[in-house]
């Protein structure tokens, strides 16, 4: 990859706090093995997409903030099969196909 990460993929972040971490540190963030993605993770994904921000109360501070701003490309690969759906402007999930067991 043109990252120079020592870390190119991921597990999945247990928190928003890990995306933009991670984001503010690499050029591309890449996740691997993710068979779920809760809405504020989705939302967090695309605030990174358009570009965004990441803020909380600094350390050992009353009315410090820590604020991380990024706008960086970001990959996902899982099991789960994906799909775009051009009409709602989003992904959504193929359903499996069935096989006959013979």
């Amino acid at each position: 990859m043109i990252d120079p990460s020592g870390c190119n993929l991921r597990s999945a972040p247990k928190s928003i706090e890990d995306v933009f971490v991670a984001a503010g540190k690499n050029h591309v963030v890449a996740y691997e093995n993710i068979s779920h993605l809760t809405a504020p993770m989705q939302n967090a994904l695309a605030i990174l997409s358009t570009g965004g921000g990441f803020a909380k109360r600094q350390l050992f501070t009353d009315a410090d903030e820590h604020v991380i701003n990024v706008r960086r490309p970001w990959l996902v690969n899982g099991i789960s099969l994906w799909q775009f759906d051009g009409a709602d402007g989003g992904w959504a999930q193929c359903p499996r196909k069935r096989t006959q067991r013979r």
